[in-house]
């Protein structure tokens, strides 16, 4: 591209573009417009100071004049100077040469104050009214180019105060409230010099919003952004450090400001400038700009941009984290950047050292977005950080990268790739050592992660801390949730048998609890093969003690048919009272475990417990055995006898004495208590009390008080005839045991409380022998008068024990 040329000064009507006399454009390029004819004479001509022509200064001493303006999608550069008089000899003839682009580019990346000395502009008449346009790019003379400024501003005295003050008015101007500078200069060239250094730190689209003059006599009055006026030749020029706040004011001359408080990007820009080199430092401010829209702050942007360009070092106040979203944002919105300035940032996150509080979620979602877009070089680096993370804090660090991980990935593994062998071997290394360090139950989150690394392991390379997650896992069922992530789950899972099987045999309650709470029940549809009989009667055993207890038995019966070698251990603990009803269906299906003396103790102790109950069908099982170990077998005689002696009892009920009474004596408690109600109700028909008197004072079997009452109320309401005489004779018998006696006679007294039952007792004395009638109507006058001093009975009396299973 090029740019339009048009010159304007005095001429005569033969040497002027349009034929007329006077100030007006002498020579201009084809391609200019009365639209650009316009815009000079409105704001780019030159203007003659009335002092120095009053003076009558030397031509040569008055000062050049440089202005920019944007006009309509149009850019004006203009320089113009003082001629002395004009054709009639008047003072104030000037020259003023104008270069106009509708292109932008024409000018960037220079900024316009920069092309003030750039050799392009004319400095006398054209002797054509024709001018050639000219050439884009124009020169950038050295005194503006970005070293000769740096080494302008380091020479300053005072600098690191004036120039931040500086770049915010710049920043000002070009914001959003356009504030105008008002420049006091007595130079045009340290003028323009330092309008170019402003300008550099704005985007070149800001700068060429902002117009500016050098010189101009009314710098308040003229709407420009920038206005520069000489005070020397400014009639009531403007103090510049009393100015309003609506303005802003910089002396040239003393390097003084008016009241400009410094923002933080004008500080940070201009300690970057003098610090470092000036080519450095302004990329880095451009480069910031350019990152701002996609990082998270402006703030973040400039720091970022601070790094790679000026190799600033990260510091432990930035984190790990920021840098590394800024290189995903980097590789997703400016990939081209990568390449200039992508290991750089990941470079950075290396040399930050983790903290154990560090989220390293940001760094694992700016690896996927680097892998995604091949920019795998930075990724490994970033892969190196993590691990360096989870090695020196891998309970913390290392879990919560697990977590992102899991929450990250999306179903996908971003699977890392590798650039060097030397950095594989590296990565191995730290993750080995982050293995080694963790804590048992860190390692189920930590080998999650193993398959994104994509390190190609062998399962030996990390059996060590394998062995110790699945025996980790075998006392925490929840801690592997994820098997499609966990690298080498087959393997693990293959570990977890044994270990769940020597828990087992340990008696490890937490084992127990969690199976039977179905913690475990995954296990059993496994189809691994490496499945452990131990364990899989374990589950079965919980199966059976959270199913409803009417099913219980089916349950176990299923797991004993099918089990090669069921083991009893699993459903029932030695020492410990066992469900009759399970030992008895273990006993019908595996009655090989009778072999087994614990297991026989087990039994024996839930017969005592059924006993004690009231029932006998775990013995009657053990009775049907075939071959029933010593103290089963004892234990089944025993009740076989106790069950005769009960019979012969009850038959010889008349004998006087009655032998069977000694032999009673003899009997198991067990099935004493067993057979307490039968004894009791066997006892109150016997002749032979004295007998009766005997047994009960050797057993001192006081538990049959209520079994006596209620054996006695029972045969006076079914067979009163029959015993009435026995019942007179034993409350008539002062050697019988008394409590006995007492019981016997309350009962009665209770029952003749109801006048139909006192009835039938008196009607009863026919069938008492006539020599004991006067007795038997004595003695139930007697108990009926004296009955409100006997106890009374419940009225409702409670049910009797089933005393007659089996007889």
């Amino acid at each position: 591209m090029a740019f339009s040329s048009l010159l304007y000064t005095e001429c005569r009507p033969d040497r002027s573009v349009h034929g007329r006399e006077g100030m007006q454009f002498q020579a201009e390029s084809p391609d200019a417009t009365p639209e650009m004819e316009q815009a000079i004479v409105a704001h780019l001509l030159y203007r003659p100071s009335q002092k120095l022509m009053a003076a009558d200064t030397p031509v040569n001493e008055h000062p050049l004049s440089f202005s920019y303006h944007r006009v309509r999608d149009h850019y004006y550069l203009g320089v113009g100077r003082y001629v002395g008089r004009d054709s009639r000899g008047r003072e104030g003839n000037q020259l003023t040469h104008c270069l106009v682009t509708g292109d932008p580019e024409d000018i960037r990346p220079s900024r316009p104050a920069q092309l003030f000395r750039s050799g392009a502009w004319l400095t006398e008449p054209s002797e054509s009214v024709r001018l050639a346009p000219v050439a884009a790019p124009l020169h950038v003379a050295e005194a503006f180019q970005p070293g000769a400024l740096h080494a302008m501003a380091k020479a300053q005295p005072g600098i690191e105060r004036f120039l931040p003050k500086l770049l915010t008015a710049f920043e000002e101007a070009a914001g959003e409230q356009r504030k105008k500078i008002v420049v006091a200069a007595g130079d045009a060239d340290l003028a323009i010099r330092w309008i170019a250094l402003g300008g550099l730190f704005l985007e070149p689209a800001d700068v060429l919003g902002l117009s500016f003059r050098i010189f101009t006599e009314t710098p308040l009055a003229d709407d420009l952004s920038i206005a520069v006026f000489d005070p020397a030749l400014t009639r009531s020029a403007p103090v510049v450090e009393t100015l309003p706040p609506a303005l802003n004011g910089i002396d040239l001359n003393t390097f003084g400001t008016s009241a400009i408080t410094p923002s933080e990007s004008a500080l940070t820009y201009s300690r970057w400038f003098l610090e470092y080199d000036a080519f450095d430092a302004l990329e880095a401010i451009e480069l910031g700009r350019r990152w701002q829209p996609h990082l998270a702050s402006p703030a973040a942007a400039t720091t970022m941009a601070g790094i790679v360009c000026l190799r600033r070092d990260a510091g432990s106040e930035t984190g790990a984290g920021p840098v590394a979203e800024a290189l995903a944002a980097v590789s997703e919105h400016e990939p081209d950047d990568m390449e200039d300035y992508g290991d750089a940032l990941a470079e950075a996150v290396l040399t930050i050292r983790p903290a154990a509080t560090d989220d390293p979620g940001a760094l694992h979602h700016a690896a996927l977005t680097l892998r995604r877009n091949g920019h795998h070089d930075a990724a490994e680096m970033l892969t190196l950080a993590l691990l360096e993370g989870a090695r020196l804090y891998p309970d913390s660090y290392g879990v919560r990268w697990a977590e992102a991980a899991r929450r990250l990935d999306g179903g996908e593994t971003g699977r890392a790739r590798w650039t060097t062998g030397e950095a594989q071997r590296q990565a191995v290394r730290l993750l080995s050592e982050t293995l080694a360090a963790a804590q048992d139950s860190s390692l189920a989150a930590l080998f999650t992660i193993i398959a994104g690394l994509g390190l190609g392991l062998r399962w030996e390379a990390v059996r060590g801390p394998g062995e110790r997650l699945a025996n980790h896992w075998a006392g925490h069922p929840d801690a592997v949730s994820d098997g499609a992530r966990t690298a080498f789950y087959p393997e693990i899972e293959a570990l977890l048998w044994p270990a769940l099987e020597a828990r087992i045999r340990d008696r490890d309650e937490s084992v127990r609890f969690a199976m039977r709470s179905g913690r475990w029940d995954w296990l059993r549809a496994s189809t691994t093969g490496h499945r452990s009989p131990i364990v899989a009667g374990a589950l079965a055993a919980a199966a059976v003690a959270t199913a409803a207890p009417p099913e219980r038995p089916e349950v176990l019966r299923q797991y004993v048919r099918a089990a090669p070698a069921p083991d009893w251990t699993l459903f029932f603990d030695a020492g410990r009272p066992a469900d009759p009803d399970l030992l008895g269906v273990w006993v019908d299906t595996d009655a090989a475990a009778l072999r087994d003396p614990a297991f026989v103790d087990l039994v024996a102790a839930a017969i005592d417990l059924e006993l004690y109950r009231g029932g006998r069908t775990l013995l009657d099982r053990i009775g049907r055995l075939p071959a029933a170990p010593g103290v089963l077998a004892d234990l089944c005689a025993e009740f076989g006898r106790a069950h005769q002696l009960l019979n012969a009892l009850y038959a010889r009920r008349t004998e006087v004495p009655n032998p069977v009474l000694d032999q009673l004596i003899t009997v198991d408690a067990r099935f004493e208590t067993y057979y307490a109600a039968t004894i009791a109700d066997f006892l109150l028909v016997q002749r032979d009390l004295a007998g009766v008197d005997h047994y009960l004072g050797v057993t001192r079997s006081y538990h049959l008080r209520d079994q006596f009452g209620h054996s006695t109320i029972t045969r006076l309401q079914r067979d009163l005839p029959d015993f009435a005489h026995q019942l007179l004779n034993i409350c008539s018998t002062p050697e019988l045991q008394a409590w006995m006696r007492n019981t016997v006679e309350d009962a009665f007294a209770e029952w003749i409380r109801k006048s139909s039952n006192k009835k039938r007792a008196l009607e009863a004395v026919r069938y008492i022998d006539r020599a004991h009638q006067p007795q038997w109507t004595a003695f139930v006058e007697a108990v009926s008068a004296a009955r409100g001093a006997h106890r009374s009975l419940p009225r409702t009396l409670p049910s009797l024990r089933k005393t007659r299973k089996g007889n």
